[in-house]
């Protein structure tokens, strides 16, 4: 059954850096996974369906991650290039900045 809502987004991997002193996280993000987080408020999962892309070097089980949650990847593309890696970087007052580390990949084109 074709889902309700078919969130259309990037998947990036973070690289959370703390405020004060401490070890960076490497985590899974962007705007899909965010998006499918918000949805699962108002919608059952299975009513929600994921389509992104992944590139060279994605080291997250994508899919694995999303049917946990009761959310289908309707489609993973695979692409050639290396993924997109955007470093938070937070501070001491809670303000965050998002900064792409390789922005060649953020162009249209």
């Amino acid at each position: 059954m074709p889902p309700d809502l078919l969130i259309l987004g990037q998947a990036t991997i973070d690289h959370v850096v703390p405020a004060r002193p401490g070890p960076w996280r490497v985590q899974m993000g962007g705007n899909f996974l965010y998006a499918a987080a918000g949805a699962r408020l108002w919608l059952e999962p299975a009513r929600i369906g994921v389509v992104t892309r992944r590139g060279r070097g994605y080291p997250f089980a994508l899919e694995e991650t999303l049917a946990r949650a009761g959310i289908e990847a309707h489609s993973v593309a695979e692409v050639e290039v290396d993924h997109l890696v955007e470093w938070l970087l937070y501070e001491d007052d809670g303000a965050r900045q998002a900064l792409p580390r390789n922005p060649e990949l953020c162009r249209a084109g």
